[in-house]
Parts: structure tokens; sequence; C-alpha cells
């Protein structure tokens, strides 16, 4: 009650401005098609994988270790992905990380039942999957405003669960219908989608230069939008900072 008699004035409330989806897909087609297959690729890999280790034969510890390869490998491969993310053309990286995720999908589908060979593959497929989701937000930024960044994350978290809801139904009919390897294959042509989609937009827009990108953000995919939108505006404050402290070093 004290507070409400007092002279204070009303403090502001930013809102974001919102974004449609067909708004977000023309200023950042890349970005809204590609995290829409990767969310198909996400869900694939963490609903269907213990489906596909059981339909092969494997054991229970060994179903824990393939899954478990899936996500170690994201664990280790975001690291370099992040520090190549800050010093190229994100679309270029973006079609390498598939192309690696895609070769990875046919090593597990040509070795079979080959434990090991599955654990590589499901290492390399999980492995560019969750550092792609954090590309394709920090790439998606780089075509927007500040001002609808917090709109267009909550467009790519949507639109990543379309693609989350369609993946693992589309594998698990095809892996009725052909068999428990069709797993890869769904993955496979799915980051090959990825590879196509990529080097045609390399054709249709310029490059931003690097200085001008936004910093890449290791987040996952399960992040909220408000979580995003904090990272964000981190990545933004540090990297003013930094240029900052730089000037003072350089020689006046």
């Amino acid at each position: 009650a004290p507070i409400l008699l007092s002279a204070a004035v009303v403090p502001s409330v930013e809102v974001a401005r919102p974004m449609p989806l067909l708004a977000l897909f023309k200023d950042a087609p890349l970005g809204t098609v590609g995290i829409f297959l990767l969310g198909s690729v996400y869900a694939t890999q963490s609903g269907m994988g213990a489906v596909f280790g059981t339909k092969i034969g494997l054991s229970a510890d060994q179903i824990s270790l393939f899954v478990a390869m899936l996500f170690a490998g994201a664990l280790v491969l975001q690291y370099p992905i992040g520090w190549l993310s800050d010093r190229m053309d994100r679309r270029k990286l973006i079609l390498g990380a598939a192309l690696l995720g895609g070769c990875s999908c046919g090593l597990g589908w040509f070795t079979g039942d080959n434990l090991w060979a599955l654990m590589a593959a499901a290492f390399l497929a999980g492995g560019v999957t969750t550092p792609l989701y954090a590309l394709f937000l920090a790439y998606t930024n780089d075509s927007l405003s500040a001002d609808d960044m917090p709109a267009a994350s909550g467009g790519l978290i949507f639109t990543f669960g379309m693609g989350a809801i369609a993946g693992p139904m589309v594998a698990g009919w095809a892996m009725q219908g052909r068999g428990p390897q069709a797993f890869w294959l769904v993955l496979g042509a799915t980051f090959a989608a990825i590879v196509v989609y990529a080097a045609y937009r390399m054709t249709r827009r310029t490059v931003v230069p690097v200085d001008e990108t936004e910093s890449y953000l290791n987040v996952l995919p399960t992040a909220s939008p408000v979580a995003i939108e904090a990272a964000a505006e981190w990545a933004v404050d540090n990297a003013e900072a930094e240029r900052e402290a730089q000037e003072e070093e350089q020689p006046s």
C-alpha cells in the first residue's frame, strides 16, 4: 500500500514487438527453414534412438551408450564449431556441419549393427545437432535488428517445435516400412536438405562481414525465448566491453 501511495514514477515496461512467421521467413529464410529441419533431426535422435537400438538387438547397456554418444558429441564439438562461427561465413559452417551429420548417418547406415561404428556415427550426428541450433540462432540474429530478436527467438522455437513433432512421426513410419535402418535414412535425408538449402541461400544473399555478426551463443534446443534473449543481451554487452578494452589498449 505505501508503494501505491508514493509519488514515484511507474517503471516503464518494454514490450517486444510481434514478428509473424512469414516476416521471420522473409528476413531469415535459412534460419527459419534450417531450424525446422533441425527440430526434426533433434527429436528423431532423442525420441527414436532407443527404439532403433532395440530394433537392431542392442542390449540395455548398449542402447544407453548409443544415446549417450548422441549428446557426448555435442559436448565436444560445440567448442570448435563455436570458435569457427565467429571467424567465418556461418552459412559455410552450417553447410559443413550438416554435411558431416549426413556423412555420419551414411556411416551408420552402411555399417549395420557394428557397435563401435554405430557409436562413432551417433557421436558425429549428435555432435553437430546442438551446435547447429546455436548456429541458426546466431545467423538469424545477424539479419535482424535488436528490437526484432526477442520475437524472432519465440518464432524460431515454435518452428523448431513443429519440426520436432514431424521428425519422430516420419522416422517411425519409415522404420515400420523399411526396417530399423531407416532411422539413419531419415536423419541423413534431413541433414541433406539442410545442406542443399544452405548452398542455395549462399547464392541468394551476400555474406555478412565477420565483424558485423552477432556472437555465437551456445544454447540448447530446450532453452526458452527468455533464456535466449538474456544470453543474446549478455553477448552484446560482452562484445562491446571487449571492443572498448581493445581500443583502450591501442596506443594513441
